[in-house]
Order: C-alpha cells, then sequence, then structure tokens
C-alpha cells in the first residue's frame, strides 16, 4: 500500500471538512452580506499565511504567475458569490453532493488546460456513477417522473449554482499547482487572497453603503474570524497535498469527499438540534433520496481517486 498516497488523500479529506466548516459557517451568518463574509473571510486568513511566507520567503516571479492570478482571482470571486447565495436558499444536505461533479468536470477541463489528467475505464464509470447519484438526490422519495430530477437541478436555483460553482472549481483546481511551480505556496496564497478580500470589501463599500443593500448592523466578528481561519487551514492543507499526491484529479476528488461528508452532517446537524431545526426545516426534507445520492456520489468519487491505485 503507497502511504505516502494515503497520506495526501487524508490531508485533502481534511481540507474538505473545513471547506464544509466555512460553508456552516456561512449558515450562521444568515443575515450578513454576501461580501461581508467573502471580504472579512478572507481577510483574515492573511495573517497565516504571511507567518509561513515569514519562514518560507519571498520568491522571484515571472509574467507566468501574474497570468495565473488573472485568471484565478475573478473565477473565486464569482465561485463565492455562488455559494454564499445558493447557501442562503437551499439545504446544505441537497448541496453537499453537487461538488462530486467538480472530478468529473476536471477529466474535460484538465485535459483542456493540459494538466496530465488519468483517464481510465473504472475512472469513467466512476464519473457515471456520480451522475446516477445526484438523479437520486433530486428523485423526491421517487414521486418524479424519469426525467424530472435533472430538471429540477435547472429549477432550484442553489442546485443551478452549485452545479456551476463545481464547473468554475474544476478549472480553478488546474491553477494551484500551476501556481506551486511559479511561486510558493504562502506567496501565492497571499497575493490571491488578498486581491479577493480586496475586491470584495471594495464591492462591499458599494452595495452596501452606496446601493443600501442590507447587511449587518454590527458585524458577526466571531464567526468572520472563524472563517477565515477555518479557509487559511483548508487551502494550506489542499496545497501542501499536491507534495504527496501530485495528481490534481485525485486531490480533488479527495477533498469533495471530505467537503461531501462533512456538509452533509452540518445540515442534519441544523435540521435536527432543538437549537436550529425550526429555521431549517429544509435540511430534513427528502432525507432517503439525498442519503441515497450522496452515498453512491461519493462510491463514485472513490472510483475516481483510486481508478489507477
Amino acid at each position: 500500500m503507497n502511504w505516502v498516497f494515503i497520506f495526501g488523500i487524508a490531508l485533502v479529506v481534511c481540507s474538505g471538512m473545513l471547506n464544509a466548516s466555512t460553508r456552516f459557517l456561512i449558515k450562521r451568518m444568515p443575515n450578513a452580506h454576501k461580501f461581508t463574509i467573502i471580504g472579512f473571510g478572507y481577510l483574515f486568513a492573511l495573517p497565516w499565511y504571511a507567518l509561513w511566507l515569514s519562514y518560507e520567503g519571498i520568491p522571484v516571479v515571472d509574467s507566468s504567475f501574474w497570468k495565473i492570478i488573472a485568471l484565478s482571482v475573478p473565477l473565486l470571486i464569482v465561485a463565492n458569490i455562488m455559494i454564499v447565495n445558493a447557501h442562503r436558499i437551499a439545504p446544505m444536505t441537497l448541496l453537499a453532493s453537487f461538488l462530486a461533479l467538480t472530478p468529473a468536470f476536471h477529466l474535460f477541463t484538465g485535459y483542456v488546460m493540459g494538466v496530465p489528467t488519468p483517464r481510465t475505464l473504472m475512472g469513467y464509470i466512476g464519473v457515471a456513477v456520480i451522475v446516477v447519484g445526484l438523479y437520486t438526490i433530486n428523485t423526491r422519495n421517487g414521486k418524479l417522473g424519469l426525467l424530472e430530477p435533472f430538471k429540477q437541478i435547472y429549477k432550484n436555483r442553489g442546485a443551478f449554482l452549485m452545479f456551476l460553482v463545481a464547473l468554475v472549481f474544476s478549472v480553478t483546481a488546474n491553477l494551484d499547482p500551476m501556481a506551486m511551480n511559479a511561486s510558493n505556496i504562502p506567496f501565492y496564497l497571499i497575493v490571491d487572497h488578498g486581491l479577493i478580500a480586496l475586491i470584495a470589501l471594495g464591492l462591499r463599500v458599494y452595495y452596501v453603503k452606496r446601493k443600501g443593500e442590507q447587511d449587518e448592523a454590527i458585524l458577526p466578528w466571531r464567526p468572520l474570524v472563524a472563517f477565515g481561519l477555518c479557509l487559511a487551514f483548508e487551502v494550506a492543507t489542499h496545497m501542501c497535498a499536491f507534495l504527496f499526491v501530485p495528481v490534481v484529479s485525485y486531490v480533488i476528488s479527495g477533498k469533495r469527499l471530505g467537503t461531501i461528508l462533512f456538509a452533509f452532517a452540518y445540515g442534519l446537524y441544523l435540521g435536527f438540534s432543538p437549537r436550529h431545526r425550526e429555521k431549517n426545516p429544509g435540511e430534513r426534507e427528502h432525507l432517503f433520496p439525498r442519503v441515497a445520492g450522496m452515498t453512491i456520489a461519493v462510491i463514485g468519487m472513490l472510483m475516481v481517486i483510486f481508478q489507477s491505485h
């Protein structure tokens, strides 16, 4: 057994758990403006990257690094906007499994972007199994017609947004190892996430101060700081995993595995805990097809991860 590979997968599963925690924190800030969450969340991650950079040192970078940044920043801003909006209007127990599409989409985006992507029969079967899982999630306890589950993805705005997020992340996942080769991890994260924080906070000023959109009168500092902490360690474990598992499709599959399992668990907590259940009835709806679909999607992702191991 390849223990280096197993350790790398364990790192990205932990990264996925932390990613699920940021989504849970979004649920805990229902009245905060989306750019407040994104801007301050990314801002509070920067000190951790700065500590890391003080050890690694500032690298010499060329134009290829800035091209990666120019592509990464707008894509991640758009993805984060969609994530916040999706979690405002749909339950976590529904949305979690849509991220299983990221490794499926990556079979195409990795090929287009020139990133080595294992493509085996088991990998393609795994993608098909993921699609079956997402189909099952949307069957609504078997009450819908044959094609209706696919229509539900389009009809449910939260589900459709997460479908698009999975597509965006299948592109940005390829940029991370490229940035590591053109720079070092902490410098890339400070520049990338620093620009995201700056732009998001600028957009917050525009929409809240000038457009009059609603925001918390007293900002929820504790969950915002927790968001930044989870984000910092999520991305750190994700990036370090490439040192042990230098194949993008394996890394994102392992991360999405962790995200799906823990996001679903957070959704069940919101749906059944006495403290939150009244505000989150949607987390308890159609649980049988959601659990069955999540299980099938996870099996498909495991097939993608271990397609050549």
